[in-house]
């Protein structure tokens, strides 16, 4: 079902809303949020990118391609949008990140195939504050922050429940708890 918006065109908008004839001022503003967000925050590039692509945004408004769309309609990199877009998914969307930061996520990922997500945010000195910090991929084990080494110490997954009730409070834990 196609929803038709007749007000103000907003980056948070979709190409879905509306008609075609107003995609130039949906990508306008896509570019404007872009501009102003991006430096500190470039979660919603996953959408921007995948929505520019599942409704051919860049062909109806004459790019040449996608990756046109992303350099001249964005403002972007094309290379870096695609390292950001996996350090979007390595990094999580559930706090702000920097578009300079998930492009150095995704690059290291390439750059260095197995690298664990640990190991990169050891060398980015990435803020250890979310759950992705404190459980590794296959919550096996829990960062050893009782000394200054980086490694990495077995636990059980009730010692890991702890610590993250301990970091993170009962209700966090519980809202965890309920989405895994």
């Amino acid at each position: 079902m196609v929803t038709v918006n007749s007000g103000p065109v907003d980056s948070s908008d979709s190409p879905k809303d509306w008609p075609q004839e107003k995609w130039d001022l949906l990508v306008g503003a896509w570019y404007g949020f872009v501009q102003r967000e991006f430096p500190h925050d470039c979660r919603e590039l996953h959408r921007y990118i995948n929505e520019a692509e599942e409704y051919e945004v860049w062909k109806v408004c004459g790019y040449e391609s996608l990756e046109d769309f992303i350099n001249q309609g964005l403002g972007l990199e094309p290379e870096q949008v695609n390292w950001a877009m996996e350090g979007l998914q390595i990094y999580g969307m559930d706090a702000p990140v920097a578009m300079s930061k998930a492009a150095e996520i995704g690059r290291l990922k390439e750059q260095n195939p197995g690298i664990t997500q640990q190991q990169i945010a050891d060398k980015l000195c990435v803020s250890q504050k979310q759950v992705s910090r404190i459980v590794d991929p296959k919550g096996l084990s829990v960062k050893n922050r009782n000394t200054r080494q980086f490694g990495w110490m077995p636990v059980k997954p009730e010692d890991a429940a702890a610590k993250i009730r301990e970091k993170f409070g009962d209700e966090f834990a519980d809202a965890l708890k309920l989405n895994l």
